[in-house]
């Protein structure tokens, strides 16, 4: 097995390209997000930084006195009121009743659906489910008549500007040989059968 030694000298720095794939992706992925970002930073992170400043000052709906720093003055008042501990039982009270009965009832529901002592099963799973199938089948029919190409409103107005709207109920490539579809050339009749 031969070793072979590289001198420092013979090895050339290689720079990467100044605009390499990867810069590219992440410069389009930052440019993609950046909307969410700024929301996120606007409305959501901002108003918790604001609403934990404010906790520390005497800020409220009537703001008749000029506001100042008041520091743990409003956590004690909270840690002080028996109200806040009713509020709290109550809270607590509602997560141990609410979350068993909300992952358990679920799973025994699942349980028997599937279960091959229940006779008709199938039937039972397919009124389960319906409630939450009609709103996207009556969406669906309501899009449907909507975009209708001989009765929809909406193809109807896109036609008043020249605009051919689209047919959700025919694929475009059924639509097109439906339009230029020629009819079946018949036999000609022979004068044998003419009776």
């Amino acid at each position: 097995m031969a070793i072979v030694e590289l001198e420092s000298r013979d090895v050339r720095h290689v720079r990467p390209p100044r605009f390499n794939l990867s810069r590219i992706e992440a410069f389009w992925g930052l440019a993609f997000i950046s909307p969410w970002i700024l929301g996120f930073l606007l409305l959501t992170l901002g108003p918790m930084i604001a609403t934990l400043i404010f906790t520390f000052t005497n800020i409220n709906l009537i703001q008749d006195r000029p506001i100042r720093f008041v520091g743990l003055e409003n956590y004690e008042r909270l840690i002080n009121d028996p109200r806040t501990w009713d509020a709290l039982f109550v809270t607590l009270k509602f997560a141990a009743i609410a979350l068993p009965v909300g992952l358990l009832l679920p799973f025994s529901i699942g349980l028997l659906l599937n279960s091959s002592l229940l006779r008709g099963s199938r039937y039972f799973q397919a009124l389960f489910f319906m409630p939450f199938v009609i709103p996207f089948v009556a969406a669906l029919f309501a899009w449907g008549g909507m975009l209708n190409a001989e009765t929809g409103w909406i193809n109807g107005l896109l036609s008043t500007i020249g605009i051919d709207g689209p047919d959700p109920g025919h694929d475009r490539a059924v639509g097109d040989r439906k339009r230029h579809h020629r009819q079946p050339r018949r036999p000609p009749e022979r004068a044998d059968r003419a009776v």
